[in-house]
């Protein structure tokens, strides 16, 4: 029997795709960014309306185009196949270097128990254990999609109760700090500051996108994907503003802004140090459910270039009963590989996959123009439309033009980076054209 996703399924999945481990790190980083309390709440906030204008939109082009891999074969529907494939290569390069320094990130604070020293030695050793749990999550998901939704389901609900219990911390802690200290001297709100806070929010926020890549993997997915979608979103974007008021409150501004660890010192905080050690194991389970949810999503997108022959024939085959490409999970499992160990500091990783995700973004969420312009159903004459449509696509794709200037402006080298990405998948792509144009002409 082939195996498949229910809605709830789905709809943990967008949760996890979007939680990752952003949310126990970035806050920090968003904080010293903001310099006051007032352009760190406004830019979650505005971060939250963006991201949930592009969860609606994605809502409805997932809802008209529900397959296998959606992501790629949207934009070669709407663009181009050499357009769509240098994009679906710089994503995939960008979710495996996510994905490398989100378990990197996660294994820290499990090393952190054990391991005091930080030498390169320990390092290497950091990514030798993220090594191992990237075949681990590699063989379940090898096994079936059933079993890895399963895994990602209890991992998904760790991660959202170590979310509540930070939530909560305030109730538990005698010397709690004001949202806003009038008595403390902050930075004065300024616009740069504003938008230089976009990169780290949007990081945090993005991820949803992914869910398209299930269209074909959930029965009547022209309407489960865009309740999975809304239902999923409207909860993370509950748990982010509450969890943002948390870190402030419990901590202090101050000290969010100076630290890389908000989530660790809260738990020390309510029930001890000792506490630490617990948390740090849980910390490193919220990481494994992020990277396996990667691990699920990604090579569906090479299934899907596979299938328009653009990467070898292997990588298009389908396990006709566990639903995997498992030619393409080895091959995505390989790229974080490589990439974990071209991992560098975490800020400076985030800056390269949200320029990225900026381009990506902007291309996918275009082609709801295209979609609708044609009125393209893949499987359903009613399919969910947004509201207020065309001005909730504009309104995003403005504001990730925003993000990709912010990241400009932060580190120049990323977009040179990424344009070289970009150059590679186009040189990759004509090449292989030309060498099945040659197996067809001279077989």
């Amino acid at each position: 029997m082939k195996q498949t996703l229910s809605r709830f399924d789905l709809t943990m999945i967008v949760i996890s795709l979007v939680i990752g481990m952003g949310i126990f790190r970035t806050p920090a980083s968003v904080a010293a960014d903001a310099g006051n309390q007032l352009v760190f709440f406004a830019a979650w906030i505005f971060a939250g309306i963006v991201s949930l204008c592009g969860a609606l939109t994605f809502a409805e082009i997932g809802s008209r185009y529900p397959c296998h891999g959606g992501f790629y074969n949207i934009m070669a529907l709407t663009y181009n196949p050499a357009t769509a494939f240098s994009i679906n290569w710089a994503t995939l390069i960008s979710n495996a270097a996510s994905t490398a320094a989100v378990a990197l990130a996660g294994t820290e604070y499990l090393f952190a128990v054990f391991i005091k020293d930080t030498n390169e030695i320990a390092d290497i050793y950091k990514k030798l254990f993220c090594i191992g749990i990237i075949l681990l999550l590699f063989l379940i998901n090898y096994v079936g999609l059933r079993m890895s939704a399963t895994m990602q389901n209890i991992l998904m609900m760790m991660k959202i109760g170590m979310i509540l219990l930070i939530i909560v911390s305030p109730f538990f802690i005698s010397n709690t700090h004001a949202i806003f200290d009038s008595n403390i001297t902050y930075k004065s709100f300024s616009l740069l500051a504003f938008s230089m806070c976009f990169k780290s929010v949007f990081f945090t926020c993005g991820g949803y996108q992914q869910t398209v890549n299930f269209g074909a993997d959930i029965p009547d997915g022209n309407k489960q994907i865009p309740k999975a979608i809304i239902t999923g979103f409207l909860f993370i974007l509950f748990l982010y503003i509450s969890i943002n008021i948390a870190y402030v409150s419990s901590l202090g501004f101050q000290t969010l802004a100076n630290t890389k660890t908000p989530a660790a010192l809260i738990i020390q905080q309510m029930i001890g140090e000792k506490a630490g050690i617990a948390f740090s194991f849980l910390m490193f389970f919220c990481v494994m459910g992020y990277v396996n949810v990667c691990m699920l999503s990604n090579p569906r997108v090479c299934y899907a270039m596979a299938k328009e022959q653009l990467l070898p024939k292997v990588f298009g085959e389908m396990h006709e009963k566990t639903q995997v490409p498992r030619a393409s999970l080895a091959l995505f499992s390989a790229i974080t590989i490589v990439t974990l160990f071209l991992s560098t500091e975490f800020d400076k990783i985030v800056n390269i996959i949200m320029f990225f995700d900026s381009i990506s973004f902007v291309g996918l969420i275009s082609s709801i123009f295209y979609l609708r312009h044609k009125n393209i159903s893949l499987l359903s004459d009613k399919p969910y439309k947004i509201m207020a449509y065309p001005i909730l696509p504009i309104f995003f794709i403005l504001s990730y033009l925003g993000v990709t200037v912010s990241v400009i402006i932060k580190d120049p080298k990323a977009p040179l980076i990424g344009l070289v990405v970009f150059g590679a998948g186009l040189a990759m792509y004509y090449f292989v054209k030309k060498s099945n144009h040659q197996k067809i002409n001279n077989p």
